[in-house]
């Protein structure tokens, strides 16, 4: 199973949160992280790099990957949106509290693997909530994307 990450912003935000992850333990252990990107467009000079893909095997947590994207995004005096694919689920992630991360968290758990559920995850009054909006700073996830 494969897992994408696009950090929204230039290459630098990018390569940080692939050298951060690339570092955690508890990934490596059970990933394969990569830079990957598109092919290179005419007039391109190289390929573009714009995810940070996991390969997972067993033993992979949604969890660990959640506790490391917070980490990395707490550490940034501007924290990027961070958009996590997994199969055909998408979670944008742009606020900072613990609900959200859970909330996230419990989403790339329960899908990914095929089952074509739609699924939300959002911060209190967020995205996607009553009352919500995107510039709230929720956190939101559409099932059947891209």
């Amino acid at each position: 199973m494969r897992v994408d990450l696009h950090v929204q912003g230039d290459q630098a935000a990018l390569r940080s949160l692939y050298k951060w992850l690339s570092r955690d333990p508890d990934l490596r252990r059970t990933a394969r992280i990569e830079l990957t990107g598109q092919s290179p467009r005419p007039g391109d000079m190289g390929d573009v790099l714009d995810l940070v893909t996991l390969v997972i095997g067993s033993g992979w947590s949604a969890a660990s990957l959640g506790v490391a994207v917070a980490a990395w995004r707490g550490t940034r005096p501007n924290p990027p949106a961070v958009t996590i694919r997994r199969g055909d689920l998408e979670i944008v992630l742009t606020g900072a509290d613990e609900e959200q991360m859970r909330r996230a968290v419990a989403v790339l758990d329960r899908g990914g693997a095929g089952s074509g559920e739609a699924a939300q995850a959002v911060e209190p009054g967020g995205a996607g909530e009553p009352g919500g909006s995107p510039e709230s700073g929720g956190a939101a996830g559409a099932g059947q994307g891209a």
